[in-house]
């Protein structure tokens, strides 16, 4: 018999535990959702005002490029900062924005052209509500920012004339120039003809522009980008103060070299040693050569009559370091002989010069030379610097290659009082920075590199500063490099400049068959520059002529902007570059 009262009191106790059992689930479920909420209602809040925010930073950065924008604009016709104010501050009341929340300033630009640029900075924020619950403060920082670069339209000029009269520039004998994103500058008159071509940016003139002869001016992106009678072009160099200090300082490189009376004489001779009384006798070697040992050095200093290599002798002897030696009646080197002081003496004061033979071969190191008389060298000259600031003073003129040879100088400063000449072979020089008190003459067959051997082939960098005539003949070579601004020798970004003041004919010429690299500023601003017949400069690096006027007469020539010497030319526009 079934009970059915049994059963129902068995389903009822079943159903009673599971109410229990859902009750207890609830409240479970209850708890968890009373701690989530405040966390989704935050993100919810999060997720709002970061949508918000985006909103008002896209805002701001309008507002920023408006209000640079118009800065810029205004700045560019007034010049004043009051005006750049004045007109930020409006824009920024048409736009809702407090003017304490946005800030102008005129700064140089961050494209690294050397042009200047407005900068509006805006700040603000967003007023948070939901997201605080998860976020410490009330308010989200909003900043913009915008540049407006001020730049002329016809860019910088690569080609300035200063000359004030007659044609500051003249092309002309079916010579080619490829002015490399730059323009061409003339203070006066520009002048083209004879099949001449010119491929710039634009060619602006404070006189007149004449083209004639089949000649030809291309101006790209613009075209016939021709401007006469533009006023304003002015020495971009002039007021570079580490250049004008180094033409100050030639007046002063002249000066004398003081040396004992008496001192050692050493006379390398064959026939002299080993039974002679000469000095020069400590070191003979068995074999007829010079080896032996190291010159004396006593209380810091040794003094020297003369030094003299005879003909197919070899010297290779050794300087105590940090000793100072004194020649009274200079260093004299014969033909086919070597001469070879090693060691880091701490400086030579030389008077008698120094004159070299043919196939001769002579190194001297130091950290500083002074010479007076003549220096005439020929055969093979390794005339090396050691040590800090290492310095060679010539007090007289030098002469380099009459009689062939290959001539290397090492890093440091280097000065001439009177003339550099270079007759044949090349020369080269480490970093370095050349004054020269006279003219430097670069004859046909010789070369001037600021670079290791081969010619071209390194990477050192030179400054030449004069205050005479700068000659590279035909069938010369040049290869020379102005230094970086981190460089420790030369100056930034000039590779030959001269104050030399003369305006009669051309006292700067580069010559038909002559082949350079020029990488830097050439300045003459007191001189006339010629380049004719075939003469080839500039190649891919940055090429920059600034002279009194300017003679193009043959060859080709390539030439740009260096960072921050080009002059700007053509009305200035304002363009917003980020």
């Amino acid at each position: 018999m079934i009970d059915l009262g049994a059963i129902g009191a068995r389903v009822s106790e079943r159903t009673r535990r599971a109410l229990r059992l859902l009750r207890s689930r609830r409240g479970g479920v209850s708890i968890m959702v009373a701690v989530a909420f405040p966390v989704m209602i935050a993100m919810a809040g999060l997720v709002t005002e970061y949508g918000d925010g985006l909103m008002v930073r896209q805002k701001a950065q309008q507002m920023a490029d408006i209000a640079a924008l118009s800065g810029a604009t205004t700045y560019n016709v007034t010049s004043t900062v009051a005006a750049l104010n004045a007109a930020v501050a409006r824009v920024a009341l048409l736009n809702g924005f407090a003017t304490s929340a946005v800030t102008p300033a005129v700064v140089k630009s961050p494209s690294g052209d050397g042009n200047n640029a407005v900068l509006v900075t805006v700040n603000t924020s967003v007023t948070l509500g939901l997201s605080s619950l998860v976020r410490s403060g009330s308010n989200l920082p909003i900043s913009a920012s915008s540049y407006v670069e001020i730049k002329p339209s016809g860019g910088q000029s690569c080609i300035v004339g200063l000359a004030t009269s007659g044609n500051s520039i003249q092309q002309d004998g079916g010579s080619t120039l490829r002015g490399t994103n730059c323009a061409v500058a003339a203070k006066n008159n520009f002048s083209i003809s004879g099949g001449a071509n010119m491929t710039v940016l634009g060619v602006y003139a404070g006189g007149t522009v004449t083209n004639t002869g089949g000649a030809s001016i291309t101006t790209t992106p613009t075209a016939n980008n021709i401007v006469p009678n533009y006023p304003g072009i002015s020495d971009p160099v002039a007021s570079n103060t580490a250049l004008q200090a180094a033409f100050t300082g030639l007046s002063s490189l002249g000066g004398t070299v003081t040396t004992p009376s008496n001192g050692a004489t050493l006379n390398f001779q064959y026939q002299s040693c080993p039974n002679g009384s000469d000095a020069a006798c400590a070191y003979y070697s068995s074999s007829g050569n010079f080896t032996q040992g190291t010159l004396p050095c006593s209380s810091g200093s040794y003094a020297i009559s003369s030094i003299t290599v005879a003909g197919g002798v070899n010297v290779h002897i050794s300087a105590t370091p940090g000793c100072n030696y004194t020649i009274a009646g200079g260093i004299s080197v014969g033909g086919g002989s070597l001469l070879q002081i090693d060691g880091a003496a701490g400086s030579w004061y030389i008077n008698g010069g120094v004159t070299t033979g043919g196939n001769s071969t002579t190194g001297l190191t130091a950290n500083k030379y002074r010479v007076s008389g003549t220096v005439a060298l020929v055969g093979t000259v390794n005339w090396l610097t050691a040590g800090a600031g290492p310095t060679v003073q010539f007090l007289n003129a030098v002469s380099l290659g009459n009689g062939g040879g290959t001539f290397t100088f090492g890093d440091g400063t280097y000065s001439v009082n009177g003339s550099l000449t270079l007759s044949s072979g090349p020369t080269y020089f480490g970093n370095s920075l050349l004054s020269i008190n006279g003219n430097l003459l670069v004859s046909s067959g010789a070369s001037l590199c600021g670079e290791p051997a081969p010619c071209g082939s390194g990477t050192s960098t030179m400054t030449i500063v004069d205050n005479g005539s700068n000659t590279f003949a035909g069938g010369s070579t040049a290869n020379i490099a102005a230094p970086s601004s981190s460089a420790i020798y030369g100056i930034p970004g000039i590779t030959i400049a001269s104050n030399y003041a003369n305006t009669s004919g051309y006292q700067q010429v580069f010559s038909g068959g002559t082949n350079g690299t020029y990488a830097g500023v050439v300045y003459f601003p007191g001189s006339n520059v010629q380049l004719s017949g075939g003469a080839s400069t500039g190649g891919s690096n940055c090429f920059e002529i600034v002279a009194n006027a300017i003679y193009i007469s043959g060859g080709s020539t390539t030439a740009s902007t260096c960072s921050g010497f080009g002059a700007n030319v053509g009305p200035s526009i304002a363009q917003l570059i980020r």
